[in-house]
């Protein structure tokens, strides 16, 4: 399920427990993956978010900075960690977030016993389709999801099942983001080459 209307999140957020509510309220100001919330550090204003999809040649994930818009979101999301790093304190971060989402799959068959999908990963789709009907720029909009390509943003969400205002804008600059993972620049087609004609020249000892 990628969407869920504001009627729904509020019957969720009523009557969620604090910690599941307090990641209800994270995931949907910030847009962030779920396993994110916990390496979020607050500055004045503004969230780093860490991302959890990176590797080591950092072609993918991206982690950005996002600043709000106005401060009673801000202090809402600085609530919301709080009582989440509370609960998980002295706590393996994966065994956490697993026990978040049972809770959370728990409270979405008591809330909506016919509903099937839901989840908290549903609340940054949702995200994304208010990104997109917002109007942002699409290289602002894969920033703040942390993408580093725009195409990324075709699997979340989609602008008919969003509203016109998100919580925060990006905090630094956007101008790397590129269109797909396919993008080359002349730097990266230079070092191509050189790792071609390398392995032109080069003799292997299979036997290894």
């Amino acid at each position: 399920l990628k969407h869920v209307s504001e009627s729904d999140f509020n019957k969720l957020h009523e009557k969620a427990d604090p910690v599941v509510k307090a990641y209800l309220d994270v995931v949907s100001l910030t847009g962030c993956r779920p396993a994110e919330v916990l390496n979020i550090v607050l500055g004045d204003g503004t969230a780093l978010i860490e991302s959890v999809k990176k590797d080591e040649k950092n072609s993918r994930g991206l982690d950005r900075e996002v600043r709000f818009k106005n401060d009673a979101d801000f202090e809402k999301l600085t609530r919301a960690l709080g009582v989440i790093r509370d609960e998980s304190k002295d706590k393996d971060n994966d065994k956490f977030l697993g026990a978040i989402q049972v809770r959370f799959d728990r409270l979405t068959k008591r809330v909506f016993p016919k509903k099937k999908g839901l989840c908290l990963y549903t609340l940054r789709h949702q995200f994304g389709s208010n990104l997109k009907a917002s109007g942002l720029d699409r290289k602002e909009m894969a920033y703040i999801m942390g993408h580093r390509v725009t195409k990324s943003l075709n699997e979340y969400g989609s602008k008919k099942w969003g509203k016109s205002s998100v919580a925060v804008e990006a905090a630094q600059s956007y101008d790397g983001i590129k269109e797909n993972h396919n993008t080359i620049t002349n730097e990266n087609r230079n070092e191509i080459m050189k790792e071609r004609s390398h392995t032109k020249t080069t003799s292997f000892d299979y036997s290894r």
